[in-house]
């Protein structure tokens, strides 16, 4: 059974890893986390990933390349709390990445990465397995973004996407089915998803997902919130393997919405895998796929492997995000 796991996150990675060994002290955390989690009252921690790359020239020979500058990271932390039939678990992660190739007076720094997630759940047990609970969530960006995926934009420039612009607000009562430790279900028959863009010039780019004010007259622009109301389904696992050397978390997010195409499933499909290397320290290894038929992506239209370049357009796609990490975590 675990080679068949092993086997299927070599497909979703795509890539061949090399397992580090865990000392003892590792294995000695996992089990005082264990022993943390059965317990009621609070259970806080975290971890932070950094990728940092550089490189400067001077007077460099022809050939040999130019500057470059990048640095990215990723976030998590959860706070949760329970008390006998009683939970609520908090978690709050980001992801961030950006580069530049000049290092000049004009620097200009091009995003690869911009997310930020928080979300909230109450649950009271109803019977053995199964908790009423409802779920809240919100997902933004944290630095502005201009056309070309620049952090700043050139004179008059306004951005295409901020804070809060978009911003995704899910609000979704139902029920949690805890199969065990490793395995959930979260099921709402009828959640409220919101799409708001808080910037009225932004919202005005239809790129977003909020629809026109007036179909018959484009000049009064777009709604800078849109109201979709449908089931939501969230599924999510995880497991260690390799005598604790090796951790997994998959969490599945399925929306339909019923006042609009409902055949058109909205996707979140998150991965996460962590390589322990030593006390506290891992490679994690992370892969996302996202589609919204209400929000168009960047799509390569050209296929030369930019995103932002002549040629390419904005499309109904679905989203690919990969990447890995040095990480560090800690349970307090």
């Amino acid at each position: 059974m675990t080679k068949k796991i092993l086997l299927v996150l070599g497909i979703v990675f795509s890539g061949v890893f090399l397992f580090a060994q865990a000392d003892d002290k590792r294995l000695e955390e996992v089990a005082k986390m264990a022993k943390q989690e059965a317990k009621d009252g609070w259970l806080k921690g975290g971890g932070i990933g950094l990728d940092l790359t550089g490189l400067k020239l001077i007077n460099p020979r022809v050939g040999a390349g130019d500057n470059k500058f990048g640095v990215g990271g990723l976030g998590t932390f959860f706070f949760n709390y329970k008390k006998g039939k009683d939970y609520w678990n908090n978690g709050i992660n980001f992801q961030l990445a950006v580069q530049n190739f000049q290092l000049g007076a004009k620097t200009k720094y091009q995003k690869n990465l911009d997310v930020i997630r928080f979300n909230s759940r109450y649950g009271h047990q109803i019977k053995n397995k199964l908790f009423g609970a409802i779920d809240f969530g919100v997902e933004t960006l944290m630095l502005p973004t201009y056309p070309g995926n620049f952090t700043s934009g050139e004179a008059g420039e306004n951005p295409i996407a901020q804070l809060f612009s978009p911003a995704r607000i899910t609000l979704s009562p139902g029920l949690d089915y805890k199969h065990d430790d490793h395995f959930s279900v979260f099921f709402a028959p009828v959640g409220l998803k919101i799409i708001y863009v808080a910037d009225q010039d932004i919202a005005n780019l239809g790129i977003h997902g909020t629809k026109l004010v007036d179909e018959n007259d484009l000049t009064k622009g777009y709604e800078k919130m849109d109201l979709q109301a449908g089931a939501n389904l969230q599924a999510k696992y995880n497991n260690k393997y390799l005598n604790d050397k090796v951790s997994y978390t998959t969490k599945l997010d399925l929306f339909s919405n019923y006042l609009h195409n409902p055949q058109n499933i909205d996707v979140l499909w998150g991965h996460s895998l962590d390589i322990a290397i030593t006390k506290g320290l891992s490679l994690a290894l992370m892969g996302e796929l996202f589609y919204d038929h209400d929000i168009l992506v960047n799509f390569d239209r050209n296929e030369d492997g930019a995103y932002a370049g002549s040629g390419d357009e904005l499309a109904h796609r679905t989203s690919i995000t990969t990447g890995f990490y040095l990480k560090y975590s800690k349970i307090f």
